[in-house]
């Protein structure tokens, strides 16, 4: 029986370093490719882009200093750990979760703008950037006090806060953390949702782009996970402290050891570590959700996974100049068998879907869809996505051939030119 709870430990020990480990590495990798994609990729600079870099920045220091920590306190830190470490671990630590949720409410805020303020929605990127600075400064500064409690416990081989006897004051600071990280931030997300709905009733859902859906729908995932993944982290730590203050007064008043109570406290501090756990999984699915709903993080998540660079020239349209050999004048072909993927196109990054091309011939007016990337590169008036059922496929720009009623390529111009 000795040598079966003597292995236990041990395997759980293993169990918890192997996925602490795991999810720090996916969380390191897919924030740096986050980071990555908005330093060195061409982007459009749009305000959700801008606050997804401020919250990638933040996740990328707490899974830092929170995955190293979980498993040095597993294996046993001889000599590793020590206060400058734990004044660093707690101050990043707590800075990173305020400024997580403070991200969140400015994700909200975005979106109201976005689904709300649709031609101005672009000329909000010097906000967020403010928004974002405003948020790290406000948050770092405010936690610089909390450096002078924190301590290495030689005795107990733990990171504690000096002159923590869960007194009333402790309960005020428990429950002001546990408000600003967590409740505040998803109290006004709430607000700011139903404000978002009440104001965005005078739009028809199909007006909205894909690229506005989409990130409605990546804005409330991040919400979710947030919620979900922190509540038992935050509930198990204040059922702690509740527990200790209760066993401390048993021992004060009745000078006799609850062993009850002792049993209830350590398996809550059990409970505890595999709750962190689950927190930091929150962390590592976030570049996750990034990519999922933007074409640019996944688009560069592949660069990297997949090796796409190795077989770039294979999957894009070759550009080549015109026989007049204008700079102005570019030609895009697309190799025969090859489909333009409609469904990677970032559609507010890359498509404004509210352009109209009209067949002259029919007498039909079709929506199509402006590529803005494009016309920012060739200096063009527009570009135009056009679904030609007959020849099944999307082209960017057309050529169109009035005898035969058919798209024949691509073209931007520089100069509207009636087609021949």
């Amino acid at each position: 029986m000795e040598a079966e709870e003597d292995k236990n430990p041990g395997v759980s020990m293993i169990v918890i370093c192997v996925i602490v480990a795991l999810i720090g590495i996916v969380c390191i990798l897919g924030n740096i490719l986050v980071i990555q994609a908005l330093i060195c990729s061409k982007y459009p600079r749009i305000p959700i882009y801008i606050a997804i870099g401020g919250m990638a920045v933040a996740d990328l220091l707490n899974i830092i200093m929170e995955s190293p920590y979980i498993i040095f306190n597993e294996v046993g830190h001889k000599g590793i750990v020590n206060t400058p470490l734990c004044k660093a671990h707690f101050y990043l630590t707590s800075v990173c979760s305020y400024v997580a949720g403070a991200h969140l409410v400015l994700f909200s805020i975005i979106r109201c703008i976005m689904l709300n303020e649709r031609v101005r929605s672009r000329s909000y990127v010097r906000h967020t950037i403010v928004g974002c600075v405003v948020i790290w400064i406000v948050i770092c500064l405010s936690n610089i006090l909390n450096l002078k409690t924190v301590a290495y416990d030689k005795d107990f081989n733990v990171c504690v806060e000096l002159g923590s006897d869960l007194t009333p004051e402790d309960e005020r600071i428990l429950w002001l953390r546990f408000s600003f990280s967590y409740m505040i931030p998803l109290l006004v997300i709430c607000i700011l949702y139903v404000v978002t709905k009440f104001l965005s009733m005078r739009f028809f859902y199909e007006s909205y782009s894909s690229r506005e859906r989409r990130f409605s729908k990546m804005v409330t995932i991040l919400v979710i996970t947030f919620a979900i993944f922190k509540l038992p982290n935050e509930v198990v730590y204040i059922m702690i402290f509740y527990k200790t203050r209760e066993f401390i007064s048993s021992m004060k008043l009745h000078l006799d050891f609850d062993e009850v109570l002792y049993d209830q406290i350590d398996t809550l501090f059990e409970v505890l570590k595999y709750c962190e756990i689950v927190a930091l999984v929150d962390l590592a699915i976030r570049p996750v959700i990034y990519a999922k709903f933007s074409y640019y993080f996944g688009n560069s998540f592949d660069e990297i996974i997949n090796c796409n660079s190795c077989r770039e020239r294979g999957h894009r349209p070759r550009r080549k100049k015109t026989d007049s050999g204008m700079s102005n004048h570019t030609t895009l072909i697309q190799d025969e068998g090859e489909e333009i993927d409609k469904d990677n196109l970032d559609a507010e990054d890359d498509i404004d879907e509210n352009a109209k091309h009209v067949d002259e011939e029919n007498n039909e007016m079709d929506v199509v869809d402006f590529i803005e990337d494009e016309v920012q590169d060739s200096k063009c008036p527009i570009s135009i996505i056009i679904n030609n059922e007959k020849n099944g496929g999307l082209f960017v720009g057309s050529i169109y051939d009035e005898k035969n009623g058919m798209v024949l390529g691509v073209k931007l111009e520089s100069e509207s030119k009636e087609f021949q």
